[in-house]
Formats: C-alpha cells, sequence, structure tokens
C-alpha cells in the first residue's frame, strides 16, 4: 500500500511563525498532549497497547470495551520467542503495561472536575483458545479516544515495524496533535517544542542526557539528546512509515532554544492507474516472430 504526499519543498516555502510551545494553549490539543506526556511505555508496551486499542470499537452494538487478540500475532508482531518462559514473560509485561496506564487530567467544566484511574481495568489469557483479552476502562472513554486516534491514524504495522521506543512515542505524539485536511490531502503541519517539553514527551527526567564527567559535569548534553533520541526517531519515521514524514529544526529566540517539528501525514491511497486495453493485434511472421503492431479502429 502505497500513500500520496505533496512537496516538502512548496508547502515550506510558506513560513510558519514560532509557536513557542504555546500550541498547547488549545483545549483538545491540550488534553492529548497531556494525555500523551503521561503514557511512557517500552517499545514493546507501545506495540501491545496498540495492538489492543486499535480493535476497540466504540460504536459497536453491547461493546463491553474489551478485545481478544491472538498470542501467535502478538509473539509474531513482538518478534518474541516461544519457549517454555512465554506465558510468564508476557504477563510481566501486561503486568507493567496496566501499572503504565494510569491517567490523571481535567475534564474541562465549570468546577475544574478530574479524574484519576487504569485505561486498562484487566488482562487475561486463555491458553487453550491461544488468546488475550485485554479489557479497558469504560469510565476512561474521552482518554481512550485520544488513546485511539494517537494510535490508529498511522497504519498498526507502521508502529510494530519500529525498533526504536522513541520513534513510536514521536509518531503516536504528533498525531495526537495532527489534524487531517478535509481533503484528504497531507499537509504539513509543524509544532514547536521547548527543550523540557520535549523531554518529556520522550519520558526524559531532567538529569538524563546530562554530562556524567569533566567541566560540562551535570550539565545538559544537547548533542547527545538530539543524535540518540530525536534524530533517530526521525531516521527511523522516515525510513520505514508507509504515510508519515517528518523533519526537525531549532531556532533560538532570546536564549530560548525551540525545537520545529513538521510532519505530514498522508490519508490518500496512491491508487494504481486503470489498466489500458490493447487496442492493437499482433502480425506474425511465417516464422511466427511479430513483425509490427497495427492498430485497430473503431
Amino acid at each position: 500500500m502505497e500513500f500520496e504526499f505533496d512537496d516538502f519543498e512548496i508547502i515550506e516555502s510558506e513560513k510558519k511563525p514560532l509557536y513557542k510551545g504555546n500550541q498547547f494553549n488549545d483545549k483538545l490539543i491540550y488534553l492529548n498532549s497531556t494525555l500523551a506526556r503521561q503514557l511512557h511505555f517500552s517499545d514493546s508496551e507501545e506495540k501491545l497497547f496498540a495492538m489492543a486499542i486499535s480493535q476497540l470499537d466504540f460504536y459497536a452494538e453491547n461493546a463491553d470495551f474489551s478485545v481478544t487478540i491472538r498470542v501467535k500475532d502478538v509473539q509474531e508482531k513482538l518478534k518474541l520467542a516461544k519457549d517454555g518462559a512465554f506465558y510468564t514473560n508476557l504477563r510481566k509485561q501486561y503486568r507493567s503495561l496496566m501499572k503504565k496506564t494510569v491517567v490523571d487530567f481535567e475534564l474541562g467544566n465549570e468546577d475544574h472536575d478530574w479524574i484519576v484511574g487504569s485505561l486498562i481495568s484487566t488482562v487475561h489469557s486463555n491458553k487453550r483458545k491461544g488468546s488475550i483479552t485485554v479489557k479497558f476502562n469504560e469510565d476512561l472513554k474521552p482518554a481512550l479516544h485520544f488513546c485511539k486516534i494517537a494510535f490508529c491514524k498511522i497504519p498498526l504495522d507502521d508502529t510494530l515495524s519500529y525498533d526504536s521506543q522513541y520513534a513510536i512515542i514521536l509518531q503516536r505524539y504528533l498525531t495526537s496533535l495532527y489534524r487531517s485536511a478535509e481533503s484528504g490531502a497531507p499537509m504539513l503541519q509543524t509544532f514547536d517544542f521547548t527543550t523540557k517539553q520535549l523531554k518529556e514527551v520522550f519520558g526524559l527526567g531532567e538529569q538524563d542526557y546530562c554530562y556524567k564527567k569533566g567541566k560540562n559535569i551535570g550539565k545538559f548534553d544537547r548533542p547527545s539528546f538530539e543524535k540518540k533520541t530525536l534524530q533517530k526517531a526521525c531516521d527511523e519515521i522516515n525510513q520505514k512509515s508507509q504515510c508519515m514524514r517528518i523533519e526537525w529544526g531549532k531556532e533560538r529566540v532570546r536564549g530560548v532554544i525551540y525545537y520545529r517539528i513538521s510532519c505530514a501525514i498522508a490519508t490518500k491511497i496512491k491508487k494504481d492507474p486503470a489498466p489500458v486495453e490493447n487496442d492493437w493485434e499482433e502480425q506474425e511472421s511465417d516464422t511466427g516472430e511479430p513483425i509490427e503492431q497495427s492498430f485497430m479502429h473503431f
């Protein structure tokens, strides 16, 4: 499956204003970004969660907010060894995943009410059927809606193909902010982040990527941070994603560095041209070799 992309250079010619990380003032974007920054999974946990949330149907009749996944699919997609410890290891991964699905957000009403809970209620296996059933928390439907958008705007195979945890995180985070064009054509959208915001997106602490020794001990190692997180994530997305293209740069304004991340998500699938009927006949010589093609006019 191939997707169509507009020409990046043409779109980029229109200079975008620097938002200085303030794009999160939008109410919906604020909710999405708040939730996205709270979900810090490992690469395998990201894939387990994506496989489950992608199957959740909010509009199914008598929906009970649970999905069933074949164990065989989990093993193949995550490239897990099927040995005696397989189910034990899978159990540990789901247990760890459940602990990391706790979210805390405001409901946005005038009373400033809030809600705290786990996106996943239970996970149970059925060895006879070879399946895993994941039940989501129906009380957190707004948050689950966000997750469905963030994880499923891009084909699941993209997410499962990444090796870097940061590629999965960045893709998920940007898709939660991205607004698709009405025409379905990809549209380059730019988001600005302060260093602190970007570290939060990647689930990094204040002391991560700081020099451990030398004269700069304790100071932020920006080149290492950019190479091992942002650049690594962008490279893998551009190499493996079927429908997302991404690039980044940075600007310094009054001593503050802002990261500008631009991405385009293609929603139009490239269609193969319709087959052209051959309105000609092949004529053969006495030896059986074609000698010319004569067009037949109707």
